[in-house]
């Protein structure tokens, strides 16, 4: 009781000290870090702090990294907007350290297409074109405090550029969960770092002196810009849990955005066998469904509305009901942003090391979905 109160009353700390700021919306920058890149996480969208397991967690809340066994690999592709110009596409290992630790990297990239080269002289174009690259690279460390009690902490590298100008820098994410038989309860807070400035020979120009007659350099300044720190408060309860061959879980979350308007999510997940997952999300975000001035359109935010998502998971060895065994598993996520198109994340899983439900015996080599 001790802990869960120390828990609660850091919880209550960090909301004080963290709150929604919407007059501060747009000041912040490498808002691709708020990008929702793993399947299973964007088929909750941002409400699953307190339950996500495994190498996805390293985005969301990094305790869940904890309960890696063995080794765990996962490739996920996302298209947003029903074009594949903008998509994004991560890669995440991880591994189980001893007994009580996990470490994990996730190396996320974002690739925006071809843009035209533009100036001044050629304002239709010179010819050439250049391609944004968006690229992050996090190293995640995880640990079992006690039966209950799992945390862990995110170094997260930053790259930004085109062909002549770049950002680079480095956030810190920390997590914490705490599981009990069917209560789950989680805390993370994400994206703590210093600013960060544009640099490159894309910040300079030629211009003449005074006379006209020489050429000098003239080097642009470039403002910093804050990264975009985000507190995330979430609790799930198991309201069916049948040796793990039935089990249906509701969720909520309350994220706190530093620049920005907060987050409230509500959800759930349908399991069979722990081999078919359904999940159905929705995330609620102040004057979202306000209308426009002078139009009959209403906001568009990205993180929130309606998500859907599902799971197939198979064992690749014949399980004996005791030990663990590998096995794959597709995940496929879906996100309406109407009238941009929508959003599509599927990826492929592997863990080396997992524990089947009772009800799976020896003799379903093949089990019936």
């Amino acid at each position: 009781m001790k802990k869960v109160a120390l828990l609660t009353g850091a919880v209550i700390t960090a909301t004080s000290l963290f709150g929604g700021n919407p007059d501060r919306v747009g000041e912040a920058g490498a808002y691709e870090l708020l990008m929702v890149p793993w399947a299973r996480t964007a088929g909750l969208n941002y409400i699953s702090a307190s339950w996500i397991q495994g190498i996805e967690a390293i985005r969301l809340n990094v305790g869940g990294l904890a309960f890696v066994q063995g080794t765990e690999f996962n490739l996920t592709r996302t298209i947003f907007y029903g074009s594949d110009v903008l998509n994004a596409t991560t890669l995440g290992i991880g591994q189980r350290i001893g007994e009580q630790s996990a470490l994990g990297i996730e190396i996320f990239t974002l690739s925006a297409g071809e843009i035209p080269i533009t100036t001044e002289l050629q304002p239709e174009g010179t010819g050439g074109v250049f391609k944004p690259q968006f690229i992050n690279v996090a190293l995640a460390y995880a640990r079992h405090f006690s039966d209950f009690i799992h945390a862990g902490i995110v170094v997260r590298t930053i790259y930004e550029g085109i062909h002549d100008v770049n950002a680079s820098g480095v956030a810190f994410d920390a997590g914490v969960q705490y599981t009990a038989e069917r209560l789950h309860f989680g805390v993370s807070l994400r994206n703590i770092g210093f600013p960060i400035k544009y640099r490159g020979s894309g910040m300079s120009r030629l211009v003449l002196d005074p006379t006209g007659q020489y050429q000098m350099t003239m080097q642009i300044p470039s403002e910093d810009f804050e990264l975009p720190l985000l507190l995330h408060i979430g609790a799930a309860y198991d309201i069916i849990k049948d040796d793990g061959c039935k089990r249906a879980s509701l969720m909520a979350n309350f994220t706190s955005n530093a620049f920005g308007d907060d987050l409230i999510g509500l959800g759930g997940e349908l399991a069979y066998k722990e081999m078919v997952m359904f999940r159905i999300g929705y995330t609620f975000e102040k004057e979202v469904f306000t209308p426009q001035r002078g139009t009959e359109y209403t906001q568009l935010h990205l993180r929130s509305g309606l998500s859907l998502g599902l799971s197939l998971q198979l064992p690749l060895k014949k399980p004996d009901g005791e030990n663990p065994v590998p096995f794959v598993a597709l995940d496929y996520a879906f996100r309406p942003a109407a009238p941009l198109g929508n959003i599509h994340s599927i990826g492929i899983r592997f863990t080396s090391e997992a524990k089947l439900p009772k009800c799976i015996t020896a003799g379903e080599t093949n089990p019936r979905l």
